[in-house]
């Protein structure tokens, strides 16, 4: 009997055809647990999908899920409505540092966390390869969310998040972009 998935990483792609590669060997290098690569698309004929095919045929760890519409917050719903472990966190393509916290984050939602949000703004946090005028309004942004609304996360603007099932299957998810 297969063993259950106990992580499954969603990876929202489109025409991420230049950095995919480099993405995936790192997460399949690096993750520890068992878990599921989603690959999450909008369009067949996504030049990404071909070279994950190329580079990583017999790799059962990963699975495409189509898009039931179409952008960024569709393909991540799709996403969670295809994804069955106890644990699921969003990856981003091009993503080709983060890989190396993934097994910390699930670590914490074992210890009984339901979301696990990493930020670029605490101790030891970092961001690598903004460009200056990004990096200074993603600051801005985050300090004014954190400090002025109810909204309780250090770094809202990173995608990089885990969130248990419990919470997936409580939380209704929707979106009309």
């Amino acid at each position: 009997m297969k063993e259950k998935n106990e992580l499954d990483i969603l990876i929202p792609v489109f025409n991420e055809s230049e950095s995919i590669v480099e993405t995936l060997k790192n997460i399949l290098s690096a993750v520890k647990c068992n878990y599921r690569i989603l690959i999450c698309y909008d369009y067949d004929e996504d030049p990404t999908l071909k070279i994950i095919k190329d580079n990583f045929s017999q790799n059962s760890q990963i699975v495409f899920v189509k898009n039931f519409s179409k952008g960024f917050n569709n393909a991540l719903i799709s996403g969670f409505e295809d994804s069955t472990a106890e644990a699921v966190l969003i990856f981003m393509a091009d993503d080709h540092t983060n890989h190396v916290m993934i097994n910390s984050c699930h670590t914490k939602f074992k210890e009984g966390y339901d979301v696990v949000c990493p930020s670029r703004f605490v101790k030891g946090g970092k961001m690598i390869g903004n460009p200056l005028l990004k990096g200074f309004l993603i600051k801005v942004a985050s300090f004014f969310l954190f400090n002025f609304t109810s909204f309780p996360i250090k770094d809202p603007t990173n995608s990089f998040r885990l969130f248990s099932r419990e919470l997936i299957n409580k939380v209704k998810i929707e979106s009309n972009k």
